[in-house]
């Protein structure tokens, strides 16, 4: 019962990270985009 319990927790708290890491990598990939969008117009 208490292996159950914290299943769905440690469920969650990966998927949260997955969120987080995917969340990272857009973020640089964006700001990457947009520098060289920056540059292109510079």
């Amino acid at each position: 019962m208490n292996f159950q319990k914290r299943q769905p927790k440690f469920k969650f708290t990966k998927n949260y990270k997955n969120i987080n890491f995917y969340l990272a990598f857009l973020f640089k990939f964006g700001y990457y985009l947009l520098t060289d969008f920056i540059g292109n117009l510079i």
